[in-house]
């Protein structure tokens, strides 16, 4: 893995060859594994290595960019040459904005050895624990256990140096048993905290119970929502609703509705990349420091994220959001943590008499983004609730809701958080909830 020494020396030299006003640099490093598992058995090992470092070179209001993995001389001269020549063809921008100096950050622990240094035998140990487990009751396992470590950096020719190395691992299983199945992910920044024998047992003991499911015609409901379900409603907020871009266009739910109750006001939501749980960096991509930043307080909108161009437009200071420039997406947050409650999953379902327990939703999308309208499916272990105890596995069932209103009707919030994926990417602190009234639009043959 690139230290933050080497960095430094790359940087350095690239601002050597530079001819340019300003001269941006960005690193991005990878060193990491995943092991594939199917049928019971390890069917894949990869492991993947690679530094790259992007420069933009800024002259008057042009800019141009270029990207290498190779560090050598001849090789950075030749991407200097490059993104000066890509400068020098391109329109005035006029959004475009100096760069910023020096600045200072937060310390963050995000690195843990042991999770960079684990390999595929350590991987293979943990994935048999499962697949011994599947054999004996005749089911069948398939999914991944991944590790690694990155380096980020930003260096600019106005005085910013940033570094951080993060490190990642996944454990993720969906066992398959007869007409039912179950899943189970952990994700931590230490892989140590992953535990495998706890998320081996769940997504077994949720594929024996799924099978044989039941019909439930489309309708309004109750829902308990394990975390990984809720963190799917984060994960199309932070796109559609807490960037800036969107916020200052008047595309977001949240354009000139600051200060409205839009949700329940257990409702607060964070964008916090100190969080203990969130493997966040300590600086954006323009340099500046990463802020907390309360988007929902007790149900009520109170802000959204900026980076410099966004902020200028809406009268406000960057909040330390901003991704590599240029870009059309605008800032947005990547670090989210929904407010604990009181409640915990069994209590949450000891008080429901009649609905529906959610796993995870599978292939969600967006149908309306001002109204955040959601779609998606129910996926490995959907159950009927039914005086206040697991009745029944369902077939599952494709959600049409609003986020909006959704977490307008939240009766519970656990107390217990986890750190968890989405479908599409991204992950955020979550609890488990339960909503009443949801809206599911039709029903499956599975």
């Amino acid at each position: 893995m690139i230290s933050e020494e080497t960095f430094e020396h790359i940087a350095e030299r690239i601002f050597g060859f530079s001819n340019a006003d300003e001269t941006e640099v960005i690193l991005s490093a990878t060193d990491g594994a995943i092991t594939r598992f199917s049928n019971n058995v390890i069917t894949q090992n990869v492991a993947q290595k690679n530094s790259v470092v992007t420069i933009r070179a800024i002259t008057g209001k042009r800019a141009g960019r270029a990207t290498t993995n190779k560090f050598d001389d001849d090789s950075l001269k030749a991407i200097v040459d490059a993104a000066q020549r890509m400068a020098r063809c391109q329109k005035r921008d006029l959004e475009l904005l100096p760069l910023i100096g020096s600045q200072s950050y937060r310390p963050v622990q995000t690195h843990v050895g042991e999770t960079a240094l684990m390999g595929p035998k350590e991987r293979a140990v943990c994935i048999a624990f499962l697949a011994e487990g599947c054999r004996r009751k005749k089911f069948q396992a398939a999914g991944i256990f991944s590790n690694g470590e990155e380096a980020v950096g930003l260096a600019n020719s106005k005085g910013v140096f940033a570094f951080q190395k993060l490190t990642g691992a996944t454990f993720s299983a969906t066992v398959t048993a007869g007409d039912g199945s179950g899943w189970a992910e952990g994700t931590d920044k230490d892989v140590n905290q992953i535990d495998v024998p706890r998320l081996s047992k769940t997504a077994l003991e949720k594929a024996e119970k799924s099978q044989g499911p039941r019909d439930r015609k489309p309708g309004d409901y109750t829902v308990v929502l394990e975390p990984a379900a809720v963190a799917e409603f984060l994960l199309f907020m932070a796109w559609e609703a807490f960037g800036g871009l969107n916020f200052v266009e008047g595309r977001s739910c949240f354009s000139d509705r600051f200060g409205e109750k839009l949700f329940d006001e257990k409702i607060t939501i964070v964008d916090d990349a100190y969080n203990p749980l969130n493997p966040g960096l300590a600086f954006d991509f323009e340099g500046l420091p990463r802020q907390p930043v309360v988007l929902v307080e007790k149900g009520t909108a109170r802000g959204v994220v900026h980076d410099r161009i966004t902020g200028q437009k809406a009268g406000m200071d960057s909040t330390g959001h901003a991704l590599p420039q240029p870009n059309t997406m605008g800032p947005i947050p990547l670090n989210l943590v929904l407010s604990a409650g009181t409640s915990s999953l069994e209590e949450m379902i000891a008080s429901t008499d009649k609905g529906i327990l959610v796993t995870h939703f599978h292939y969600t999308n967006v149908i309306d983004p001002k109204k955040m309208v959601l779609t998606g499916m129910t996926r490995d272990g959907t159950f009927w609730i039914k005086h206040g105890e697991i009745a029944y596995p369902l077939k599952n069932l494709r959600f049409t809701e609003s986020v909006l209103k959704a977490l307008g009707r939240v009766e519970l919030i656990s107390r217990e958080r986890v750190f968890t994926s989405a479908f599409f990417g991204g992950g955020f602190v979550v609890p488990a909830m339960k909503i009443s009234q949801f809206t599911f639009s039709s029903t499956t043959e599975f």
